[in-house]
């Protein structure tokens, strides 16, 4: 029976209070060295990490132990003249950077609840966030790691340095696969300078004027770091007005980020679009409560499409309901969209075909489990199910990880 994972909270009584039956399984906090016996158990193990992105997709089936993987907290090495890091999964994103930045140096991530969010947790969820349009995915930047296998084995992929070739890539198959396929260990990872100066562009008008934009972004010499479309219901949320909106961010020197916003004002105002600069504190504010504005809605989803079908698809879905909040980043396509709490299945659904059509997917990230129950929440299609079914079975024949999370 699948435990009910929306009444979690962060202290871990939500969990003993949600278990079927009223058996709650044990939490465990295993060293390093303890992990590989743990695995050797045969147990079934819930991989929560931190704990902060545990309710996202599919339903757990009742777990033996809980795993949490704060006591792998430690920074390995820090190459910073390779530009290269080496941590235990379990380190916070935030203990990471604020390492990282008395070297003058950041891990270009933008995820959700980066206070609390583990490195290894963002691998397993690949939530890289807006900083993707101008650093890339999770993959991107994942060098090297190894993990624990069902059979409690250390396995290791890739290596600590950029330029490396040995072996599969397997970073890119256990990067988004929630934890199913064994417990990330210690990663390697790629860095970068920290930029000396940031500012910001919002930019609203009629839609049909906004998707013209995006169409002439690719051909333009501009090199924002986050790129992303909002919905109307979002922007006034973030105090930006009442319209669906382009905000670009441009961080690098100060020169820069002035010749780079007038480029693409100009654009702007050359279809009919306005515009205005961000830059001090509303600006970093606004960036940081973005995505964690969308996530407050009670059924979350994430979602990809055509970046040229971005702007009808935000507009057609915050029509049928204006408390509905959502962002797209441009580069990707890749997005969050929030509903209400009435939402049903069958809406879920019909976003996903809208999804479809658009060339993209929807995967559900949060809803009630009764929601979840009456759908397929991860939305894959064709081959691929087949693919990660067979890679499943390979690497956890008898579903140790997550049983149930996926498939």
């Amino acid at each position: 029976m699948p435990i009910s994972i929306e009444s979690l909270d962060s202290t871990w009584q939500g969990l003993c209070a949600a278990a079927a039956n009223g058996s709650a399984p044990a939490t465990v906090t295993p060293t390093l060295a303890e992990m590989p016996e743990l695995v050797r158990s045969g147990k079934k193990l819930l991989i929560a990490g931190s704990g902060s992105k545990l309710a996202w997709g599919g339903l757990v089936q009742q777990p033996d132990l809980v795993v949490r993987t704060t006591q792998l907290d430690r920074l390995i090495d820090h190459a910073v003249g390779d530009l290269t890091v080496t941590v235990e999964a379990g380190i916070s994103f935030q203990q990471l950077q604020t390492q990282l930045a008395t070297a003058n140096q950041f891990l270009p991530l933008d995820p959700l609840f980066p206070n609390q969010a583990s490195i290894g947790g963002i691998i397993s969820t690949g939530d890289a966030g807006s900083l993707r349009q101008r650093y890339g995915g999770v993959r991107d930047l994942l060098l090297g790691f190894s993990w624990v296998r069902p059979d409690g084995e250390i396995a290791k992929a890739g290596g600590r340095v950029v330029k490396n070739v040995a072996g599969y890539d397997l970073m890119k198959l256990f990067t988004g696969a929630y934890g199913t396929l064994g417990i990330i260990q210690q990663v390697s990872l790629r860095v970068y300078p920290l930029p000396p100066a940031s500012g910001s562009v919002w930019i609203t008008g009629v839609g049909s004027d906004l998707t013209q934009l995006v169409a002439k972004l690719g051909a333009m010499s501009l090199t924002p770091t986050a790129l992303d479309l909002l919905t109307a219901s979002l922007a006034a949320k973030a105090q930006l007005g009442d319209r669906v909106g382009l905000l670009a961010r441009f961080q690098t020197i100060p020169e820069s980020i002035t010749a780079q916003s007038n480029q693409l004002i100009q654009t702007a105002q050359e279809l009919g679009l306005n515009a205005e600069r961000l830059d001090g504190d509303q600006e970093s504010q606004v960036w940081q409560s973005l995505r964690s504005t969308v996530m407050q809605s009670p059924v979350t989803a994430k979602i990809g499409l055509r970046p040229t079908a971005s702007v009808d698809f935000l507009q057609s879905f915050s029509a049928t309901d204006p408390a509905r909040l959502g962002l797209i980043h441009v580069g990707s396509g890749i997005g969050l969209i929030g509903l209400t709490a009435h939402t049903r299945s069958t809406e879920l659904l019909a976003l996903r075909q809208q999804c479809e059509a658009a060339g993209g997917y929807l995967s559900v990230l949060t809803a009630p489990n009764q929601t979840k129950q009456q759908m397929e929440v991860w939305g894959y299609q064709g081959a691929a199910v087949a693919i990660m079914k067979k890679l499943r079975e390979q690497f956890d024949r008898e579903s140790i990880f997550n049983p149930g999370k996926f498939f």
